[in-house]
């Protein structure tokens, strides 16, 4: 970790491990099925709670049911993911912006050629009124 910033959203997942007591690989499940960092504590077992199982069994279970195989195929570190996360940055490329001809003034824009041009000054006349000036 030395000279390296971790991003924000990556400090919660490290809080949510540590309070959770978890590896990476369920950590690395957690993330891949969407679970907020926050939810974590909530979804383990509680003396109390005797029907649920340990969380890294419910990570375990539901990754498999979603994913159909049991862990992730590359389990990887805060470390690894935020230098994943710069890299795309720093390898991307300048756009090339579409370059369009500069418009004279006598040339009507694309956009006003294709439409036609109204007949009378004022556009709501037959819409609203259609039985005269009657108000």
């Amino acid at each position: 970790m030395a000279g390296s910033q971790i991003p924000q959203d990556l400090k919660k997942w490290i809080d949510a491990k540590k309070k959770s007591r978890l590896s990476q690989k369920h950590i690395c499940m957690a993330m891949e099925l969407g679970i907020n960092p926050r939810s974590l504590a909530s979804m383990g077992a509680n003396p109390h709670e005797l029907w649920k199982s340990p969380l890294p069994d419910y990570l375990e279970e539901l990754y498999e049911k979603r994913f159909k195989r049991s862990a992730p195929a590359v389990v990887r570190s805060f470390e690894q993911m935020s230098q994943a996360r710069k890299k795309p940055k720093a390898e991307e490329k300048p756009k090339v912006q579409a370059t369009q001809p500069p418009k004279t003034e006598g040339e009507p824009s694309a956009v006003s050629a294709d439409l036609p041009e109204p007949e009378t000054d004022d556009p709501f006349q037959d819409e609203m009124y259609p039985f005269g000036d009657e108000a």
